[in-house]
């Protein structure tokens, strides 16, 4: 229910006001006065608004306390896997595939023995579809298997054997 007069209740509650928080005030509108038991109206107040670069600041706060919780727990709780050993784009990209649908655990036997067969763009790209399929055999959706070797010789022929740094 809204107050009569949204003002009053932010005059009357100093701005503090919340919704749902009642709080009693001298009624100017009683002919007897007394008091009288009011809500503050379910929108926001005048002072509940935030300028929004006060309310950036505020956010890039919080987001500046999220990131740090969470570095601090991945430091103390990582799981120690292959991939992230790696920092070629090759060896990430061929985890990213291999982990759609699948289990960590699963995928870091194959991971490994197709990173010794494969271990660069330039030798999955040349293979044959057949070798590709037969290293990716008994972990399932081979159709990934199929658009990695694809992708791979693209950007072999279409890229110099590099990834993209940009989107074009």
């Amino acid at each position: 229910m809204h107050s009569p007069l949204p003002l009053l209740g932010e005059i009357a509650f100093g701005g503090l006001a919340r919704q749902n928080d009642p709080c009693e005030i001298e009624s100017p509108i009683r002919p007897s006065g007394g008091r009288q038991v009011v809500k503050p109206p379910p929108y926001p107040l005048r002072s509940d608004r935030m300028s929004s670069k006060r309310k950036a600041m505020k956010d890039d706060v919080r987001y500046e306390e999220i990131s740090e919780n969470l570095l601090r727990w991945y430091a103390a709780n990582h799981r120690d896997l292959p991939w992230r050993r790696r920092r070629d784009p090759y060896a990430v990209w061929v985890a990213e595939i291999m982990l759609q649908q699948t289990r960590v655990e699963t995928v870091i036997p194959y991971y490994e023995r197709f990173l010794d067969r494969f271990p660069t763009l330039q030798d999955l790209a040349a293979a044959s579809l057949e070798e590709v399929l037969k290293a990716w055999e008994g972990l399932g959706y081979y159709a990934r298997a199929r658009h990695l070797h694809r992708a791979a010789r693209i950007l072999m022929e279409e890229h110099g054997g590099s990834f993209p740094q940009t989107l074009q």
